[in-house]
């Protein structure tokens, strides 16, 4: 019953579509969505009523501010405080390089999460040179496309990451080798966030990036 009064500077075009339809439609390139908008119908996908919406959803607090810290040998961890959108819901992204950078993870679409990650890339003097996302849940990849678009670089995702992003995203097999750094990252791929996910290993600095399969997921 309700009514859709549409900003024609802001829409242009409207419809009615449940959350997981409007992501498969974009996927397939269908639609196009803002990746803010994309984000929020992924949080949205799994929630059966306004109750989850409102248990899992609903701002934890005040965003922190962000961190930056060096985790190991071309490694930089940016810690950003609304993943997935959700003000307060602390998720971590990376950097990994030592000049030329991947960014993995970019879980914040928000404009200070973006803001962020360009500013750590630009103090420890990285070119961003892709971005890779290890699962399609939106506090892995909220930000992701954005950030390949603002940066004019290749992004690369697990399979089902790839799936809901659609094109221009690419998908990385099991064993693959990820070479758009200076840091050669190798994909595996594991169980995780329904349709599966992958970790990251760096055999030089010796490092495996595992996501949410260290510590459970923050929701």
């Amino acid at each position: 019953g309700g009514e859709v009064a549409v900003d024609a500077r802001e829409v242009a075009a409207h419809q009615w579509l449940d959350p997981r339809e409007a992501l498969s439609r974009y996927a397939a390139g269908v639609i196009d969505l803002w990746p803010p908008t994309s984000a929020t119908l992924r949080l949205l996908a799994g929630a059966a009523d306004g109750s989850v919406v409102r248990r899992h959803l609903a701002p934890v607090g005040a965003a922190p501010a962000p961190e930056v810290t060096q985790d190991a040998a071309a490694v930089r961890r940016v810690r950003l405080g609304s993943g997935g959108g959700i003000p307060g819901l602390v998720v971590d992204a990376y950097l990994v390089g030592r000049s030329r950078a991947v960014v993995v993870d970019p879980g914040d679409p928000t404009e200070a999460g973006l803001d962020a990650i360009l500013g750590a890339a630009a103090s420890g003097c990285l070119a961003i040179r892709g971005v890779v996302a290890t699962s399609a849940a939106a506090d892995h990849v909220g930000a992701a496309v954005g950030l390949a678009l603002v940066a004019g670089v290749p992004l690369l995702a697990s399979p089902s990451a790839a799936a809901a992003i659609g094109d221009p995203c690419e998908p990385v097999g099991d064993g693959a080798w990820i070479r758009l750094g200076d840091v050669p990252l190798r994909a595996h791929h594991v169980p995780g966030d329904g349709d599966g996910a992958m970790v990251l290993e760096a055999p030089e600095p010796g490092v495996v990036l595992t996501g949410d399969l260290a510590g459970g997921r923050p929701a």
